[in-house]
């Protein structure tokens, strides 16, 4: 049977959501083989236009939301199915102890509540009350990253539930003025209800915050909020009581908790930003290890080190952390490479455990690292370290500017980790020693470490820069007879970059570095393993496609599998890019291109984006979609004005007159050619 398809571009699947406001369908994008979209549908019909206004808002509103814990808008149109609007595919289950396949310890809570609050602030920010926040409209990916990826999902499906029907489960509770509950109709589920909105208060962010307090307090399996009867006792308890929490929950859980689930507004964190604030630099990493990991044996534990995946049932299979449709290129392991390798526990000594941290790629035991060393320069530079590797670098910079003049490790981090993709002016800012004396004074195999992941993520700009700081460092290390790994990592990072600037032809430099990519590969750490593929990428790039290709992936693979968005949208964008310049290749490359701009949509890396941007629509245009290609075009070109990147920005601009004038549109293409004269001219 013929599948419809909506916009002339998305062809249903299976209905996999429904709600007051439209139903929700798994959709592939027509043409492609792999990307996968929801897609919400207000079809057409009898009152059917208020529902359709609501989510022209619904629509308008969410453009402006960024998180990586927000469900991603993609698309918004209409045609003679309805009016429709296509997010991402969250691969994922509800945030329930039924899905995860058993309770969540007190600080893989505390985690959950990490990620969960950071999307509700966003959400917050942009002005939204989301209104319906509950296990079903927060979803975890399946895998390893449950617990630190949450993501928000159906801002215009909430439940219509009458006034009435929500008196009849209160009984005869009073409202907060001491009359009866009004009348008409509410957004949202009782069940998650804040006790304001049950009696007749509208929803807001308060009201939010208590919502997802509901939920995070029911992922311990403690009990009901409330020990009285059935629902119906325990709606009216929550407008009636004050919850306890003493005894059950353990701090600092409890705190937070209480705060979130307290009876009167005025008590509750006044949004989500505030609530996040508050559980941001909480123990939400384990720090030791633990010989016994049953479910009875870790509860209490709310400091040991548990598995990254909290099901170890067969509820969540082990997947990809991504949604279909934003999945890396190929998320099988080869059979070559073993499970990484991960920290069990953290050296006494604050670098050290920096080092080691950086060196396993370790998320959670840098967050574990920058709250142990609160306080001094070590922890402040691990929350900064943390916050670069997650794409945050203007945050980064807010910390590591003012310990530059102290600290050589901040200014080694400034130089190395933000600068290389970084905004102009945030550069500036970290990146002020361009001699790099920090090169001859930081502890060796960090510094190694340091100059190794610059030359494998910088641009040829920096390739002379790249070359002679790995020069030094490697001299440093052989004399110290430093770390064989680190050597034969550093080596590779070395010639990849004599190789973008023109010393090294591509074929000399991959026989020169074949011997050093086999060593030790099943020994190697994460960091090494990632600088290492993006850099034989880099050199084997179009005269050995295929190897790059593979390497690509792999570093890929392994960034996102660590949860290191710098290094994945790195990936992702070069690995795009090599794609979409062969024919056969074309689709692939732009599904890689588009899981690139959604990584970096959520960061501060324009000249990434500017080629995620420029690329994508560049194999849009050899297909003829010039219309598609405009928009892009535009995102290009002005992410390449903000960095004053003229060259860029006049690639980028004549390519977008050319698309408008092929379509027909002629006075944007005008405005883009007056773009392209004052680029010029700059």
């Amino acid at each position: 049977m013929e599948r419809v398809v909506v916009g002339n571009r998305y062809e249903l699947g299976p209905a996999i959501g429904s709600g007051g406001f439209g139903t929700v369908f798994r959709a592939r994008v027509r043409d492609s083989t792999s990307v996968e979209v929801a897609l919400k549908l207000v079809p057409r019909g009898f009152g059917s236009d208020v529902l359709a206004d609501r989510l022209r808002r619904e629509a308008t509103i969410l453009r402006r939301v960024a998180s990586r814990h927000v469900a991603q808008i993609l698309d918004f149109g209409e045609d003679e199915h309805g009016v429709w609007l296509v997010t991402e595919l969250v691969d994922g289950v509800p945030l329930d102890m039924v899905s995860l396949g058993r309770p969540l310890l007190p600080h893989e809570v505390l985690r959950v509540a990490r990620g969960l609050l950071e999307g509700l602030a966003a959400v917050h920010a942009a002005g939204v009350v989301h209104g319906d926040v509950k296990p079903s409209n927060v979803l975890v990916p399946r895998g390893k990253d449950a617990l630190d990826a949450p993501k928000l999902i159906d801002f215009g499906l909430a439940r219509v539930t009458s006034r009435q029907e929500i008196a009849e489960e209160l009984g005869d509770a009073p409202s907060s003025s001491g009359g009866r509950i009004r009348g008409g109709t509410v957004l949202g589920s009782a069940r998650t209800m804040a006790p304001e909105v049950l009696i007749g208060g509208d929803p807001d962010k308060r009201s939010d915050v208590y919502s997802a307090g509901l939920v995070l307090f029911e992922l311990l399996d403690a009990g009901d909020l409330f020990p009285v009867g059935d629902g119906r006792d325990q709606l009216r308890a929550r407008v009636a009581n004050e919850p306890t929490l003493d005894e059950r929950v353990p701090p600092p859980l409890s705190i937070v908790l209480a705060k979130m689930l307290a009876r009167d507004p005025a008590k509750r964190f006044a949004d989500a930003a505030e609530a996040h604030a508050a559980v941001v630099d909480l123990d939400t990493a384990p720090v030791s290890v633990v010989r016994d990991e049953s479910p009875t044996s870790l509860r209490g534990q709310t400091m040991s080190r548990t598995t990254d995946a909290p099901p170890r049932t067969s509820s969540i299979p082990v997947r990809s952390s991504y949604p279909s449709s934003l999945r890396p290129a190929s998320t099988s392991r080869p059979r070559s490479m073993p499970p990484l390798p991960r920290l069990t526990s953290l050296p006494q000594d604050g670098i050290a455990a920096l080092r080691e941290t950086l060196r396993h790629l370790d998320l959670p035991m840098l967050d574990a690292l920058a709250r142990r060393e609160r306080g001094n320069a070590v922890g402040r530079i691990a929350r900064a370290v943390a916050l670069a590797l997650r794409l945050e670098l203007d945050a980064a910079a807010l910390i590591l500017e003012p310990l530059g003049l102290q600290s050589d490790v901040a200014r080694a981090i400034g130089a190395t980790v933000l600068a290389p993709r970084a905004r102009r002016v945030t550069r500036a800012r970290v990146d002020s020693d361009r001699e790099d004396k920090w090169v001859d004074t930081v502890d060796v195999e960090l510094a190694a470490m340091l100059a190794s992941l610059a030359a494998s993520i910088s641009g040829k700009e920096d390739a002379t820069r790249d070359a002679a700081r790995c020069a030094r460092v490697l001299g440093r290390l052989e004399a110290a007879r430093g770390n064989e790994t680190t050597r034969t990592t550093l080596k590779i990072a070395l010639t990849a970059a004599r190789v973008r600037r023109g010393e090294l032809g591509s074929g000399a430099a991959l026989d020169l570095i074949a011997p050093l990519l086999g060593q030790a590969e099943t020994r190697s750490e994460p960091l090494h393993l990632v600088v290492r593929a993006l850099s034989a990428a880099a050199l084997a790039g179009r005269s050995d496609d295929v190897r790059a290709r593979e390497e690509l992936e792999r570093a890929e693979r392994i960034a996102a599998e660590t949860g290191t968005t710098l290094l994945d949208a790195c990936a992702a964008t070069a690995l795009g890019t090599l794609l979409v310049g062969s024919v056969t290749r074309l689709d692939h490359g732009l599904a890689v291109l588009e899981r690139a701009q959604t990584l970096l949509m959520h960061g501060d890396a324009p000249s990434l984006e500017h080629e995620a941007e420029h690329h994508r629509a560049a194999a849009l245009v050899m297909t003829g979609r010039w219309s598609e290609a405009v928009g892009h075009l535009r995102a290009a070109r002005e992410a390449a004005h903000a960095e004053r990147a003229g060259e860029l920005e006049i690639v980028s601009a004549s390519l977008e007159v050319v698309a408008h004038l092929a379509i027909g549109d002629r006075a944007p293409a005008h405005e883009a050619a007056q773009t392209l004269g004052d680029a010029r001219l700059g």
